[in-house]
């Protein structure tokens, strides 16, 4: 079970604090050294025995959305096919129950491909496949009115559906909606001081629902064209397991690409 921590300072803050240790959440340490020993004498010898499993899982996961991605492009009757490379501005919900996390956003990377099909002049369907680094900044408390800052980061593949409305044929702005499924890669909380690693994934679960809004414009060049867009993505699932407050994402993708009308 995840510690959760109910005794802090303010309010509309976090407080879940992921860590694999059975120390009581109001126990208050002397400095940020003793705190940072005392995660690495609990969580040493599981880090070195679950890292091996983690990476297996992760190639596994690359191999499925890799096989995704084939069969997708064999099956699908595409009008266009795009490439897109970009970053995203992320941070982590917590739920009300959570009072002593104080979060920022996070950049990472984003890139991918999509097919597009033409219903019509004005509305297409599109199926991405995304890999995103995700995550949040955060201030751990480990004593009054003491914090150490640390970070979140996961990586997932997800793959969006969107159903687009494209206002003209030739060069034209476009808005889309649509869900998302999400398969988490990797999710890990990293003390910035200390630089220790701590691997959260057998705490976080390993598929999500999310959903996505974006507005973009597109430039027809021949049979070629370039995009720029900007999305709206969230999670609607609670990511950590077995947790009792709720934690879920929030991002802003920015993207810059590419596509190849067939």
């Amino acid at each position: 079970m995840l510690p959760v921590s109910r005794s802090g300072h303010g309010s509309g803050g976090c407080g879940v604090i992921p860590l694999p240790l059975n120390q009581a959440s109001n126990q208050r340490l002397p400095n940020v050294k003793n705190f940072v020993n005392n995660i690495n004498a609990s969580s040493k010898k599981l880090l070195k025995k679950t890292s091996n499993c983690a990476n297996l899982k992760q190639m596994k996961k690359i191999l499925t959305g890799a096989l995704f991605l084939f069969l997708l492009s064999q099956t699908i009757p595409a009008n266009e096919i795009k490439a897109f490379l970009g970053m995203n501005s992320s941070k982590y919900l917590f739920s009300n129950e959570i009072n002593l996390l104080k979060c920022q956003q996070k950049t990472g990377l984003v890139t991918g491909l999509g097919w597009a099909l033409n219903f019509n002049k004005n509305i297409k369907f599109e199926i991405d496949l995304l890999y995103s680094q995700k995550g949040t900044k955060v201030s751990l408390p480990y004593a009054t009115d003491k914090s150490i800052a640390a970070i979140y980061e996961n990586a997932s593949i997800g793959f969006p559906i969107f159903f687009k409305y494209q206002f003209k044929e030739k060069a034209t702005p476009y808005a889309a909606l649509g869900p998302e499924f999400v398969f988490l890669l990797s999710h890990h909380l990293k003390i910035t001081e200390s630089g220790d690693d701590f691997d959260l994934l057998d705490n976080t679960k390993k598929f999500l629902l999310a959903f996505n809004v974006l507005l973009g414009y597109e430039l027809p060049i021949g049979q070629w064209g370039l995009f720029a867009e900007i999305r709206y993505n969230r999670w609607l699932s609670n990511f950590f397991d077995h947790s009792e407050a709720k934690v879920k994402s929030e991002s802003f993708v920015f993207l810059l690409g590419g596509v190849y009308y067939l």
